[in-house]
């Protein structure tokens, strides 16, 4: 069974980057997550860095021999103007 959580988000600190056009910025999908990861590193940090580690795998993914999985969820960024 799968869940689908819709978010209204506004940007407030810089977070843009361009795609093959660089002379427009875009919002992506790989942005939002690092932020995502980073604030739940941030909100974890009391734990053991290697109980860390392996709970941000879970939840976002990883890469390497042992650690290699998709995220445990998937993201789209649409545009509402």
């Amino acid at each position: 069974m799968s869940e689908t959580i819709i978010c209204k988000c506004r940007v407030v600190t810089p977070m843009f980057s361009s795609g093959a056009d660089q002379t427009k910025c875009e919002i992506r999908v790989p942005e939002i997550k690092a932020s995502m990861r980073f604030w739940w590193r941030a909100a974890n940090s009391n734990l053991k860095l290697d109980e860390l580690k392996r709970k941000e795998t879970l939840i976002f993914g990883g890469s390497g021999d042992k650690e290699a999985r998709k995220s445990a969820f998937t993201m789209r960024v649409e545009s509402y103007r």
